[in-house]
């Protein structure tokens, strides 16, 4: 137990590293549900995958870090790095997401018209 006290900083900053990176997969998420054109069937299975990933994550991390101990305040620093990520960074990986999509969609527009100009 001592062992376990000595290093809260530690398990502290672990905690929200690995909470702020599982915002990303809801970042991820975003991105699948624009590709599915907006499918709200494929929306409801995204988040229940992404829901599932990232709880499977944080269970790997309490069990790796903390003995398999859950304490309180460290579902609410997870939850919170989780939610600051989707406040600040996750809105710019969103934003950059779809700049790519549309970037990649543009090109595949004009790729189909010089394709369909030579076939005719």
């Amino acid at each position: 137990m001592l062992y376990e006290t000595l290093l809260q900083p530690l398990i502290l900053l672990q905690i929200l590293g690995v909470g702020f990176l599982s915002g990303i997969v809801f970042d991820f998420n975003t991105f699948f549900y624009v590709l599915c054109d907006k499918n709200k069937i494929a929306r409801l299975v995204l988040d229940i995958v992404s829901t599932l990933v990232v709880f499977v994550i944080f269970f790997l991390l309490i069990l790796n870090i903390s003995y398999g101990e859950i304490r309180f305040y460290q579902a609410i620093f997870f939850v919170l790095a989780l939610w600051i990520e989707r406040l600040t960074i996750g809105k710019l990986v969103a934003k950059a997401i779809f700049v790519c999509y549309n970037f990649c969609g543009k090109i595949m527009r004009k790729t189909y018209k010089k394709l369909s100009k030579r076939k005719q």
